[in-house]
C-alpha cells in the first residue's frame, strides 16, 4: 500500500523512481518507511515514550545518472521524563537501541562511512520553568 503513488520520468524517457524532483534538484527517498510514536503517562510526573522507524533501501541517482543501491534500516528510540517539581523537569531517552549502525549509509553490503557509525545514543536534559 502506498499513500502516494509517484512516478519521475526523465527527458530521455527512462524512469527514476526513488527521487522526488523539484526542478532540477533530486531527493533520494526509500521506496517504503514509516515512523511510529507511542507515549504513556505512568502517573502524573512520570512519562514514558518509544519511536519506531522503519525504511526499506533504495536506489538514488546521483546527478551524471549513477546509481548506489543503499539498504534498509530499523531504529528504535526510548525515553523517560520526569516531573521532579512544579518548577524542574529531568528527561532522558536513549536513541538507536537496535544499534544500527548505517542508517541507508551501506551501500550494497558496504558501509561508505566506517568511522561515522552512530551506535547508541544517550541523551540527558532538564527544563526549568521561571
Amino acid at each position: 500500500m502506498r499513500v502516494l503513488d509517484l512516478q519521475a520520468i526523465r527527458a530521455d524517457g527512462t524512469k527514476v523512481n526513488g527521487n522526488v524532483f523539484w526542478d532540477d534538484q533530486a531527493t533520494s527517498v526509500p521506496e517504503n518507511q514509516f515512523s511510529l510514536r507511542l507515549d504513556y503517562r505512568v502517573t502524573d510526573d512520570v512519562g514514558i515514550w518509544g519511536a519506531a522507524y522503519h525504511s526499506t533501501g533504495y536506489g538514488p541517482v546521483d546527478a551524471d545518472g549513477g546509481m548506489a543501491e543503499r539498504d534498509g534500516f530499523t531504529r528504535l528510540d526510548l525515553g523517560v521524563g520526569w516531573k521532579a517539581t512544579y518548577q524542574l523537569g529531568v528527561r532522558f531517552r536513549v536513541e538507536n537501541l537496535l544499534d544500527e549502525r548505517d542508517f541507508g549509509q551501506t551501500v550494497k553490503g558496504v558501509s561508505v562511512n566506517d568511522e561515522g557509525k552512530l551506535g547508541w545514543v544517550f541523551w540527558i536534559g532538564t527544563d526549568y520553568t521561571f
